[in-house]
């Protein structure tokens, strides 16, 4: 073998051995970017499953001018297993834009409830995260608004998950209507 056999094998070698490092740094993004999208889809699925859950008990549904469709309240039944049929709470959701985070709080419609004066700017720091990453949905250039109300008892949830890329985004939206509840809807108003 000679000194010129050998520096064209070794250069063989080395081109050889940069596209498969190319190609198994492509798998390797790209593998991350679809994990972080499927992670990002779950959870935008449990939101808006515990949102439809929570509608779909509501008697009251309230979105407040005030704060621009980032919140809503709604007075809804108990729907845990075990839990008496009639015992009522009242469970707001926000869309906190500085954090992107959407947040809840809940607690039962008795008394002075949680959900009841809540002015804007709002101080949620105490509230549960319910999702990270959350920014509103763009229709063009402007964001549309994360909560609305449908008919006269129901409402909407409507916003993007980032998936770890700011040009990466999963849409998320759901709109409940409640059953019928009912003429008694024990307790205080939640506004």
């Amino acid at each position: 073998m000679s000194l010129v056999e050998l520096l064209v094998y070794s250069v063989l070698l080395v081109i050889v051995m940069t596209i498969a490092g190319s190609i198994l740094t492509r798998t390797l993004a790209t593998q991350r970017d679809v994990r972080a999208m499927a992670q990002a889809s779950d959870n935008g699925q449990v939101a808006v499953r515990l949102f439809a859950r929570a509608m779909r008990s509501a008697a009251e549904v309230s979105v407040p001018a005030a704060h621009g469709g980032n919140l809503i309240i709604v007075k809804t039944r108990v729907d845990e297993v075990g839990s008496d049929p009639d015992s009522w709470i009242c469970r707001a959701w926000h869309y906190d834009a500085a954090s992107d985070e959407l947040r809840t709080i809940f607690g039962p419609a008795t008394g002075i409830p949680v959900t009841s004066g809540l002015t804007a700017p709002l101080d949620t720091s105490t509230w549960t995260i319910v999702l990270s990453g959350v920014v509103p949905t763009l229709f063009g250039a402007t964001p549309l608004p994360v909560f609305s109300a449908e008919s006269t008892t129901g409402g909407k949830i409507t916003f993007d998950v980032l998936t770890g890329k700011d040009t990466n985004r999963l849409s998320f939206s759901a709109a409940a209507i409640p059953r019928p509840q009912g003429t008694t809807i024990g307790g205080v108003s939640c506004t």
